[in-house]
């Protein structure tokens, strides 16, 4: 099977039909919840974890589908770092992140990119790297090429110049609609981030998480809280 759009081979119709839905944009399968919309079914299985997440952080509130997975987040808090490595002795809270750092001693990079065959020490590379591979949506200003066609849209008005999203308090306009939600909050007062040590709140993550580090002294994992975005 070829995708007329890349010209990519498959053998396998699953995988055939999911790559295709990249070039296309559509996204079948929609979340009961809050109607938002997937590609492929086990990405929404895995975003249906999110609002029935059951096990909550009793520092900062923020909801894991998995036990195991709260026990490693709780350690962001606490500093417990339990993993050594055995080369420079190094501690880290999380065993992936030892994994990863290991490899910085040994070399080992397990990740192949099947188009070029290089290799990469973390799954992530080497999935950022694909992309140089497989995007097909190109900026027809600039040339700049991207994996999904929402990321291209977003491109283009640095170009043409389009904000399409207007603030109801000033009728300040913006580009992009995540830049609208933060400037709301200076009208509205909301303040989304709360810090858990002294229950100071912030309108901006970015003020948050320099207020945070000042309590954990923590610079290398920061947990994010992320707000739901005003209706």
């Amino acid at each position: 099977m070829l995708c007329e759009y890349c010209k990519k081979k498959f053998t396998n119709k699953q995988n055939f039909t999911e790559h295709v839905r990249i070039h296309t944009g559509e996204k079948p399968f929609e979340c009961n919840y809050c109607k938002k919309r997937f590609t492929r079914k086990s990405t929404l299985t895995e975003h249906v974890r999110i609002h029935e997440n059951p096990f909550e952080c009793r520092y900062c509130k923020k909801k894991f589908t998995r036990k195991h997975s709260l026990n490693g987040h709780v350690r962001i808090h606490t500093g417990e770092k339990l993993f050594e490595c055995n080369y420079c002795k190094k501690n880290f809270t999380h065993k992936h992140h030892l994994t990863v750092h290991v490899r910085l001693h040994t070399g080992e990079k397990p990740f192949e990119c099947n188009y070029c065959k290089k290799r990469f020490t973390r799954k992530r590379t080497l999935t950022e790297h694909v992309r140089i591979h497989e995007n097909p949506f190109e900026c027809n200003y600039c040339k700049k090429r991207f994996t999904q066609k929402h990321g291209l849209i977003k491109h283009v008005r640095i170009h043409t110049g389009e904000k399409p999203f207007e603030c109801s308090y000033c009728k300040k306009r913006f580009r992009i609609k995540e830049n609208l939600i933060k400037h709301v909050r200076i009208h509205t007062g909301e303040k989304p981030f709360e810090c858990s040590h002294c229950k100071k709140k912030f309108t901006f993550q970015t003020n948050w998480t320099r207020h945070v580090r000042l309590h954990t002294r923590e610079k290398t994992y920061i947990v994010a809280y992320i707000p739901i975005p005003p209706k």
